[in-house]
């Protein structure tokens, strides 16, 4: 895993949210559920290699179990870094669509939260690095808003938009075009479920198909959750 840096173009997730950072981590409690569910499906092991892309100020790095050791955060915002609790996990500055990290060396991406602040072009391009680092078999876990529901949803939800809009904080949409980017990316569904206890969320898991060959399209809907991968040997960037 790399060291901690800064990397070529590491601004991927708008500057407004540097500015943000210092009550960002009020609202962690609300993304607490759709963390927590999305690393229950993970289960990353000790001894694999976990990639916290977008890791904000350090939910899902202080959520992986401390027997996972090697973990590293990616975040493109200096002030988001300043501010982050990363519970002694490496720290690298760069960007989604950029990711600092070798082929196929990871065995776990995980980006929570972040696939909703970028831009349709962005959001394909992370979802291609998540699938590139990531080894035969490895597995992407994403949180995303899910489509609101009820008119308290949809009222939280634009006062959201409004705000991200004002501070600069991105696309803040939620990603109807993810199922056929994972499929383009080579990722396979394993697992979706929806959270309504804090932010409406859905969590979805997927495994990088272990061979050159696309996976055919799967639609996210409720399966069963993806079990571990055995950890197999990778290369270092």
């Amino acid at each position: 895993m790399p060291a901690a840096h800064r990397a070529p173009d590491a601004g991927a997730r708008p500057d407004g949210w540097g500015a943000l950072a210092p009550v960002y981590r009020w609202q962690e409690p609300l993304q607490r559920r759709s963390v927590t569910t999305l690393l229950r499906v993970l289960a990353p092991l000790p001894g694999e290699r976990v990639l916290d892309v977008g890791a904000g100020t350090g939910l899902v790095c202080r959520s992986v179990p401390d027997e996972v050791r090697a973990v590293a955060a990616v975040e493109p915002s200096a002030g988001m870094l300043a501010a982050a609790d990363l519970a002694g996990r490496a720290a690298v500055r760069a960007d989604a669509v950029r990711l600092p990290v070798a082929d196929g060396s990871v065995d776990v991406v995980v980006a929570s939260w972040l696939l909703h602040v970028l831009d349709a072009g962005d959001r394909a391009a992370a979802v291609a690095e998540a699938a590139r680092v990531l080894r035969p078999g490895g597995r992407l876990g994403v949180v995303v808003p899910a489509v609101p529901r009820t008119t308290g949803q949809r009222l939280v939800r634009g006062a959201a938009r409004r705000l991200a809009d004002r501070r600069g904080l991105g696309a803040f949409r939620v990603p109807v075009d993810l199922p056929g980017l994972l499929t383009d990316a080579g990722l396979q569904v394993r697992h979706h479920a929806r959270t309504g206890r804090g932010y409406l969320a859905d969590v979805v898991v997927c495994t990088r198909a272990p061979g050159p060959r696309r996976p055919p399209a799967v639609a996210v809907s409720p399966v069963s959750p993806v079990g571990p991968a055995a950890p197999a040997p990778v290369g270092r960037a």
